[in-house]
């Protein structure tokens, strides 16, 4: 009788007008998810004890121009699938930023990704830093001002970027 209830309940799959996950063109995920995922991340590695990473990147420089998006993306596709391990999280935060969540990572391994990755991006100058929990804050916008501080940084220790790129960088993007 069990068996004839239970056959009777069908999945009716519905469509759903949702937000997508990623970009569809570079495999990065969006901002909103990678906010979600961070903070999920985060409590994982506070109840465990594991260490966790954040990398901030800028792109800056006048090499970043709109008729360069096809290369970009394929640049940020093949990051993701040669760079990356498949638990780090990537993500597009707007205009030229990008973030990458390393669980498992501490500050120190975290510097030699940040440095593959600045590596990777080659035709584009680049702005990267560091933050790890629980050193450089316990809660993910802690995390990720001081990564875009150290990212700023960077920059102003010879990184060579460009007056104009410096003070796109300070303007105050995402906090």
């Amino acid at each position: 009788m069990a068996a004839k209830a239970t056959s009777s309940f069908k999945h009716h799959s519905r469509p759903r007008n949702l937000p997508a996950i990623k970009d569809e063109g570079s495999d990065w995920y969006q901002g909103w998810y990678f906010d979600l995922r961070l903070e999920e991340e985060l409590a994982r590695a506070k109840r465990y004890n594991l260490p966790l990473s954040l990398l901030r990147i800028y792109l800056i420089g006048p090499a970043v121009k709109e008729r360069d998006h096809n290369l970009l993306n394929e640049l940020l596709s093949d990051v993701v699938s040669r760079k990356l391990r498949r638990m780090d999280i990537p993500a597009f935060l707007e205009g030229n930023e990008y973030a990458v969540a390393l669980p498992h990572t501490n500050q120190q391994q975290a510097e030699v990704v940040a440095k593959r990755l600045t590596k990777a991006f080659a035709p584009y100058s680049v702005a990267a830093g560091v933050a790890s929990f629980p050193e450089d804050g316990l809660q993910p916008d802690q995390l990720l001002v001081e990564a875009g501080q150290r990212a700023l940084a960077s920059t102003t220790n010879g990184a060579g970027a460009t007056k104009p790129a410096l003070r796109e960088l300070r303007s105050g993007r995402r906090a």
